[in-house]
């Protein structure tokens, strides 16, 4: 049950539970406190290593005045911000049960954000023998790119091609399909989604469950095939600027969560030479190059394992690899051997690893005078008690990243000879990706024409059209709120004053034309209806980001069913999402992209 379910239907004053689980909780924000009140026992399950509250729309230094004046006596006051999740607080007080078992993805797929997120841990054991859909990653590279506002229209065109020839091909036989755009934007989502809806049946649609979204929308859900769509275009002036994990490890946890939503098969799907468009240690090229050859790390660390003198070295190697430093380990100099050495930007650190059988607190002076020996040759060193690495890893890591960041020593990622690329399913890939070509086409011969998102939402790129001009103008419908309020409240929808663009006079006798539906086909006498107006009188929470090149949303679920019917009769289609979008703070919502006339 959502929480927004539990806290219409239930009195926490009255109703109590023997135990409540709170699923998805790294997702969950304040408002969960009101389940975890209700039950004597509290089962909290998530993972901090997946998307957490972002605080969309709030005034984080308001908040940050209501907890210094209300909260100022509770522990932990820090974490109840637009940021809070109810993971994070359990975390605080009680020690964490690691599930390592995974069986949603097949192992290649699974291997980025086993690497990415959990050191390694994880242990597929998912049997991808039967399989058919393979290979079960893909790295297509769209050659060229075209920018279309907020959307990379040539890669959006891409994706919808190669989803819809995929559904044509027996392998993929009631095989249900998403599509994640790594971007925050809607809009690229939004061109993917109307493509189609447009070029699909309606009941192929619906039975392949396709959904179109951002990875907190798919974060609790899957499908057997993911398309991810990268979205960024090559930079014009050299590589694009490091991507990494992002503040609050935003972008870590985003690639995490949408590269382990695919069952079968993961299509990165990007406009990016990973070679030359982005740099060493890049989060977007660590994918591609993931997609492109996902056994090449496992190969890479069972190589180097193989050279390790104990399991200690073998853990501290695994995780430098994992991050993305080029290790060596039992690096010869003379006479002298180093346990590890990291490479990077032409410079070396040295990594000892002290408590186990070759460095025994009996060899401590023994082991000092070599190192102060090679520190006269120039080599600098870090060194790692095994008790303390066994005790806490992340905090005896720290020292040694502190080291190499201090020593201006950066991730380059690992060069890899050779490939295991699972050559099985070659011949289906390139028979999709030439449908897919062949779709295209036929979708250019019959009028497919760009959608560009202007401020009045998806308008055709017509320039013949009549009215083209005018159609640019920055002009709203009298119903709609100036931006500083996009959530529109039917209370306040008595009496309306147009809303003048600077640069730009709009009659008043025009305003009530603007941002209308056409619906003359549906002999309409006036010929057009408001469709803000519409949604209010009916009481409805609407929400309107077509000043952004996004959609018309309308907060709700199922229970809306009879009016996006009465709606769709008007040639007003809805889709709905079942984690709405950042714009309903990840509701259930449903959207229109109907051209704007």
């Amino acid at each position: 049950m959502p929480l927004s379910r539990v806290v219409e239907n239930f009195d926490p004053r009255r109703n109590r539970f023997d135990v409540v689980i709170i699923d998805e909780a790294s997702q969950a924000d304040v408002i969960a406190l009101t389940a975890v009140y209700m039950g004597n026992q509290v089962v909290v399950v998530g993972d901090h290593e997946q998307v957490s509250p972002m605080a969309v729309g709030q005034n984080l230094d308001e908040i940050q005045h209501l907890i210094d004046e209300y909260l100022n006596t509770i522990p932990n006051k820090e974490l109840y911000d637009g940021k809070f999740s109810i993971y994070e607080l359990a975390q605080t007080t009680f020690e964490p049960v690691c599930l390592r078992e995974h069986f949603r993805c097949v192992s290649p797929i699974i291997q980025f954000s086993n690497h990415l997120s959990y050191d390694g841990k994880i242990k597929p054991l998912r049997d991808a023998s039967e399989v058919r859909r393979k290979p079960h990653t893909i790295a297509y590279r769209v050659k060229s790119s075209v920018a279309n506002g907020h959307t990379n229209e040539e890669e959006a065109l891409t994706v919808a091609s190669l989803l819809a020839a995929a559904t044509e091909q027996q392998e993929y036989r009631g095989a249900t399909f998403g599509v994640i755009s790594m971007v925050s934007d809607e809009a690229n989502t939004m061109r993917i989604d109307e493509l189609l809806r447009r070029h699909l049946p309606t009941e192929e649609y619906v039975k392949r469950r396709i959904q179109c979204g951002n990875a907190a929308q798919f974060q609790g859900d899957e499908r057997d095939v993911m398309f991810l769509s990268m979205v960024d275009m090559p930079g014009a002036n050299g590589p694009l600027p490091l991507r990494q994990e992002g503040s609050d490890n935003t972008f870590k946890k985003r690639f995490n969560v949408a590269a382990s939503r695919a069952r079968d098969q993961m299509w990165v799907v990007h406009s990016l030479d990973p070679e030359t468009d982005l740099k060493p240690g890049d989060i977007r090229r660590k994918l591609i190059e993931h997609a492109k050859d996902p056994y090449a790390l496992v190969r890479l660390l069972d190589t180097k394992e193989q050279l390790t003198e104990s399991e200690f070295e073998k853990q501290v190697l695994r995780r430098l690899v994992q991050v993305g430093y080029r290790v060596r380990p039992q690096w010869p100099v003379g006479a002298y051997r180093i346990d590890l050495v990291v490479e990077g930007n032409g410079k070396r650190l040295a990594v000892e690893c002290d408590g186990d059988r070759w460095h025994p607190h009996e060899k401590l002076a023994e082991d000092m005078e070599r190192q102060a020996i090679l520190e006269r040759l120039g080599w600098r060193f870090v060194r790692i008690r095994g008790s303390q690495f066994f005790r806490n890893p992340e905090q005896a890591m720290e020292v040694v990243f502190s080291r190499l960041q201090a020593l201006d020593i950066s991730p380059e990622g690992n060069s890899i000879t050779g490939s295991d690329v699972d050559s099985e399913g070659e011949e289906l890939k390139e028979h999709i990706e030439r449908r897919a070509a062949e779709l295209r086409r036929e979708w250019a011969k019959h009028g497919e024409e760009i959608s560009i998102p202007t401020r009045q939402g998806w308008q055709r790129n017509n320039s013949s059209k009549k009215g083209a001009v005018a159609s640019q103008v920055n002009a709203v419908s009298a119903t709609v709120l100036p931006p500083k309020s996009e959530v529109i409240n039917p209370a306040t929808q008595k009496k309306y004053e147009p809303v003048k663009p600077v640069g730009q006079q709009v009659s008043a006798s025009k305003v009530s034309q603007q941002h209308t539906f056409n619906t003359s086909n549906q002999g309409n006498k006036n010929g057009t209806f408001n469709l803000i107006t519409f949604l209010c009188e009916k009481g409805l929470t609407v929400i309107d980001k077509r000043a952004s090149g996004g959609a018309i949303w309308v907060v709700g679920g199922s229970e809306l069913f009879p009016i996006i019917k009465e709606l769709a009769t008007k040639g007003i289609r809805f889709s709905f999402a079942k984690n709405g979008s950042q714009s309903t703070q990840n509701k259930p919502a449903w959207y229109t992209v109907s051209t704007v006339e």
